[in-house]
């Protein structure tokens, strides 16, 4: 790499670009999320239990993986999965 100026390390320039790319792949993940539980939504209030019942097994799946890889909190993914479970099965949401 090119010498830089003094005060800026190459290691510093190197984590702000996989901290920025990290930053990418993680909102993408969220924004899955997030659609994936707005479709869920949608069918339970469609009253479609099939659908919903494969919904909710996507959204938890994305939600699990999320946070194994530290996107969610565990227990931001355990209140999430309990309020689509119990609307799912309907009960409230």
């Amino acid at each position: 790499m090119a010498k830089l100026k003094f005060g800026r390390h190459t290691s510093a320039k190197r984590a702000l670009r996989e901290s920025i790319k990290h930053q990418k792949i993680n909102r993408a993940i969220k924004q899955k999320i997030h659609l994936l539980t707005k479709q869920l939504i949608a069918t339970v209030e469609k009253k479609d239990k099939e659908e919903s019942k494969k919904l909710l097994s996507q959204v938890v799946s994305k939600l699990d993986k999320a946070a194994k890889k530290g996107i969610l909190t565990k227990g931001t993914v355990r209140r999430r999965t309990s309020h689509l479970s119990k609307s799912v099965n309907g009960q409230t949401r």
